[in-house]
């Protein structure tokens, strides 16, 4: 029994052992192999340091201007952030009360005004800024007119004729009176609350009056109707006269049915009024004479209608025509 157990203790201080070696072995080959990385890095470090080295012994404006522009950019970080503490600081300080974008007692007196008027301009209602842009054109409009009438030969409104007539020509009378009729139908849309301008037909009879003084410098030549007929006349030089006629006379009607909203309706009751002109003219037969008792003999309805009402006044007319009543010849 005590032989066993003495084997036994020896097996056991061998493992022991043999487990120890075995640990031992780990760690060196460890050791060594930490060694080696260590080494590894170590000679990897040096041949960065020797690479800055040959650099910077090549760039030193480089580097000098780097660490200036570092250094430049620490020093504005730190004063932004200065700056940023200050104004928190004063924006704590400052009352409640008092905005940043509230006028100060410091700003001139135009300014001011300046101010002050957008302020009631903006506080108005759309209605009433309709009527004082209106009364303003219509007043600009009006004193245009008059430099072109009126005052033609004064001393400064003679320069204005000069230009308007100059660049216009005679078309200069025809804006004026134009200016005028839109500058009053937009005052009056302003004071009566009603829209009855529309805009196409503005446009519209710009385009006419455009091609008005086109087709006038067509007719008349060069430099008679001002110098914006001139520069209108540019894309027909190369044409035939006939032809730039035709389509200038072409687009004034096209533009004239669009703006007035013409039709075929229309188109028929002007041309029987023209019929009707033609029926009654001086070359054709007349009506017989309208004979009534104690007149003389009446051949037109006008006139026998003025003869009748004054022959009202008679006593044997009185009881056949109580009434005055045109009468028309047959």
């Amino acid at each position: 029994m005590a032989g066993s157990k003495s084997n036994k203790e020896a097996k056991d201080q061998n493992n022991r052992r043999a487990s120890d070696a075995g640990a031992i072995s780990s760690r060196s080959s460890k050791a060594a192999g930490g060694i080696g990385l260590r080494t590894g890095r170590l000679r990897i470090e040096a041949q960065r340091i020797q690479k800055a080295q040959v650099e910077q012994s090549s760039n030193p404006s480089s580097s000098r201007q780097g660490t200036r522009s570092q250094s430049a950019s620490g020093k504005s970080a730190q004063r932004g952030k200065s700056s940023q503490g200050t104004r928190k600081a004063a924006s704590s300080r400052r009352p409640a009360g008092v905005s940043p974008l509230s006028p100060t007692a410091n700003d001139p007196r135009d300014t001011k005004f300046i101010k002050w008027a957008q302020d009631k301009w903006n506080s108005l209602e759309p209605h009433h800024q309709q009527s004082i842009f209106g009364f303003l054109l219509l007043t600009l409009s009006l004193l245009l007119f008059s430099s072109l009438t009126i005052f033609s030969t004064a001393p400064i409104w003679s320069s204005i004729n000069k230009f308007f007539v100059t660049f216009f020509g005679w078309s200069a009378y025809l804006l004026a009176l134009g200016l005028v009729a839109f500058s009053l139908a937009h005052f009056l849309e302003g004071i009566r609350r009603q829209r009855f301008i529309r805009w196409s037909m503005a446009i519209g009879l710009g385009a006419i009056w455009l091609l008005l003084l086109l087709e006038s410098r067509l007719i008349a030549g060069h430099m008679a109707v001002g110098v914006l007929a001139e520069l209108l006349v540019q894309p027909f030089l190369g044409w035939p006269p006939a032809v730039g006629h035709i389509v200038v006379l072409g687009l004034i009607i096209i533009i004239t049915v669009i703006t007035f909203r013409i039709t075929f309706g229309h188109v028929l009751l002007v041309m029987a009024f023209i019929q009707r002109l033609l029926a009654s003219a001086p070359g054709q037969q007349s009506a017989p004479p309208l004979l009534l008792p104690g007149l003389p003999p009446i051949s037109d309805s006008a006139h026998a209608s003025a003869a009748i009402c004054t022959a009202q006044k008679q006593l044997p007319l009185a009881r056949i025509l109580p009434r005055c009543a045109p009468l028309r010849a047959t």
